[in-house]
């Protein structure tokens, strides 16, 4: 995640690598907040399909163990297909401030 820096003038990309910092169980839900680096709809179906298949192979490989087991197991998982995809779209967007950079934030539409 320290490849977020190479963006470092945009927001999303330094919530990327504090997400990345932050001390977080490995459940699928506490990378919830990663949506946000998502810009547009595509973007959002795009993590909202990584994370759902990691959770799915994660649930075949893991489902029947449980325990502190499934939990360490779950580290690869989250970091493909949840970080992985975040990251991806963050390094494929400039390193520019401003409009459009800010968390959440939607491209304006143009009249005329």
């Amino acid at each position: 995640m320290v490849l977020a820096l190479l963006r470092w003038r945009r927001s999303d990309a330094r919530f990327l690598f504090v997400m990345a910092c932050v001390p977080q169980l490995l459940w699928f839900s506490d990378q919830l907040p990663l949506t946000l680096v998502a810009r547009n709809s595509r973007e959002t179906v795009w993590l909202s399909i990584c994370a759902a298949i990691a959770f799915l192979l994660w649930i075949v490989r893991f489902g029947a163990i449980g325990g502190a087991a499934a939990v360490i197991g779950a580290e690869p998982y989250v970091i493909v297909g949840c970080y992985f995809p975040a990251l991806v779209m963050v390094l494929m967007r400039p390193n520019v401030a401003g409009a459009g950079s800010d968390l959440g934030s939607r491209p304006r539409r143009t009249e005329g």
